[in-house]
């Protein structure tokens, strides 16, 4: 699962794919609603062990939302 945690409007200037999978914009402060917005936008249920990858511009924001994850439960 491919997350990106920038802003919107930095979201919206260009993002990452993967295999015809683009990225989901949530940012960084709103990560604990990985799951809703997963299964939202793309039908699929979200578990704690799934390998999740997390990006921004350069890396504090993407640790922040890592450490969250992590506490709520993530690997």
């Amino acid at each position: 699962i491919l997350i990106d945690v920038r802003t919107p409007a930095e979201f919206a200037t260009g993002f990452l794919s993967f295999k015809d999978t683009k990225a989901i914009n949530i940012e960084y402060q709103n990560i604990e609603q990985l799951p809703e917005i997963v299964s939202q936008l793309r039908s699929i249920i979200v578990k704690t062990s799934d390998t999740i990858t997390l990006y921004c511009r350069s890396g504090r924001r993407s640790n922040i939302a890592l450490q969250t994850l992590r506490a709520l439960g993530y690997s």
